[in-house]
């Protein structure tokens, strides 16, 4: 038996240190030695220039001509269809809801008459009742409002934590900015209640009907008070404070921003005011205090708590008084 040769240790080699010399690598069976040839990479291999480059797997560094898209105008003609289109939807909404309701009546009034061998004649259908009307504002608003909000998303979602006039400032606010909100609330709720202790709602004059329909008592009272008190501050605020005064501002300066977007609310808020127009008052003041803590704060979170306040005071007088 010939004796067996002990292998030599084998060393590691890093990817990086030189390569070895060429008689030192293992020869072929006619003795002569290999050479070490680098593979050329596939296709479907990553770049090897990036293979140890850590910052170079995060999305953020791929090439910005790739992903770039071009910034869709968000204006003063995008900032008034966005609040048209609030009341529009709204509106569209509600009759198709009405329209739907009026069908269904009379559908099941024929059904009725034709199992019972009568005549089907024509069935005209009586009022709805201030639950059915609930039910419907409440619907119309919440389809309306997340129409809205997904519109600003689309145009101008690179403006939704901006601070500056031309942004939508949905961002925190310094702490200070709270206490401010409460104090103006307070103070707006009080000048309600002057006004209306100095100019009486008169008593055959009827409040507005979808309004006190929401304040109706029943089985619809808890979702009513879910979309006055929470679901409309922060959906009017987001629209009108935030994005419609970022559209506005963008081209005509925060002064002008605040006059265009108050008188926009105003007039939106317009058909729960007119049976009594002093309310135009305190709405007015609401609206312009919301406008100070958005450009004083740089943030809309204040404003909404304001707009909370408010809601809450004036339903509850409302609810007092009907």
């Amino acid at each position: 038996m010939s004796p067996q040769r002990e292998e030599a240790p084998r060393c590691h080699v890093l990817a990086s240190d030189a390569p070895a010399a060429p008689w030192s690598r293992p020869a072929t069976a006619d003795g002569e030695h290999t050479v070490d040839r680098p593979e050329a990479p596939r296709p479907s291999d990553p770049d090897p220039s990036h293979a140890l480059d850590p910052a170079s797997f995060t999305p953020w560094n791929a090439p910005a001509a790739a992903s770039a898209r071009p910034r869709k105008p968000f204006g003063p003609q995008q900032g008034l269809w966005l609040i048209v289109l609030f009341m529009l939807v709204q509106v569209g909404v509600a009759t198709a809801l009405t329209v739907s309701r009026g069908f269904l009546i009379g559908l099941v009034h024929g059904l009725r008459a034709s199992l019972a061998g009568q005549p089907v004649g024509h069935v005209l259908p009586g009022p709805p009742s201030p639950a059915a009307i609930a039910a419907s504002v409440i619907a119309a608003y919440v389809l309306a409002a997340l129409w809205c909000v997904r519109y600003v998303l689309r145009r101008a979602g690179d403006r939704l934590r901006l601070g500056t006039p031309d942004g939508i400032a949905w961002r925190p606010a310094e702490p200070g900015a709270y206490p401010m909100a409460v104090a103006l609330g307070i103070g707006t709720v009080a000048a309600a209640v002057a006004i209306l202790h100095l100019v009486p709602v008169p008593p055959e004059q009827a409040p507005h009907s979808a309004f006190q329909a929401l304040l109706m008592p029943g089985w619809m009272l808890g979702p009513s008070l879910l979309l006055l008190m929470v679901i409309a501050p922060c959906t009017e605020e987001f629209l009108f404070r935030g994005a419609a005064f970022a559209a506005f501002a963008a081209r005509s300066g925060a002064g002008w921003a605040t006059v265009i977007v108050t008188v926009l609310f105003v007039a939106v808020h317009a058909p729960e005011k007119i049976h009594y127009p002093p309310g135009f008052v305190d709405v007015s003041l609401m609206a312009l205090g919301a406008a100070w803590l958005r450009l004083r704060y740089r943030s809309i979170r204040p404003a909404i708590l304001l707009h909370i306040l408010y809601n809450v005071g004036v339903s509850g007088m409302a609810m007092l008084l009907h």
